[in-house]
């Protein structure tokens, strides 16, 4: 069987080469789409804190029997600019029949503040990990993360 370049008017591709290579591409994609689950980068919604209330920045629900690992970057900004914060936090957390879990602690990567008291850590609640974040008295913060959640089920 020889092999001849592919056609340069796709008008003229038989009907049944057609329908092979939309079920690749369709596969390929299924496949694609199947493997982002397991690995997912999202940036959260800006929230505002005002006074120094702990406040849920994002939300993670955790499917029962699955163990994942979020690594996030935190960035808080105080109104007008005066002070700012970031933080590299990770940790990994897992479901077996309960609730959510972390497994050991949170790892600070990566801490610095202008201003002294501000934080940024995860916790869990019920079946879901947070973005925790902390502020400081009459002071307005907008914060922010970017995280990389990837997860594995048992």
């Amino acid at each position: 069987m020889s092999i001849s370049a592919p056609p340069r008017d796709l008008t003229t591709i038989p009907e049944e080469q057609k329908i092979f290579f939309k079920r690749l591409i369709d596969s390929v994609f299924d496949i694609w789409f199947a493997l982002d689950k397991r690995t997912l980068s999202q940036a959260s919604d800006p929230v505002d804190t005002t006074d120094a209330t702990v406040t849920t920045l994002q939300i993670f629900p955790l499917e029962d029997e699955t163990t994942c690992n979020i690594s996030a970057t935190v960035i808080g900004v105080e109104a007008g600019g005066g002070n700012r914060a970031s933080y590299e936090i990770a940790g990994t957390f897992y479901r077996n029949g309960g609730s959510a879990t972390q497994q050991g602690s949170t790892t600070v990567l990566h801490s610095a503040e202008s201003a002294a008291g501000w934080n940024a850590t995860f916790d869990v609640n019920s079946n879901d990990v947070r973005i925790r974040v902390t502020g400081i008295a009459a002071t307005d913060i907008r914060w922010q993360a970017n995280s990389k959640t990837t997860s594995l089920s048992n």
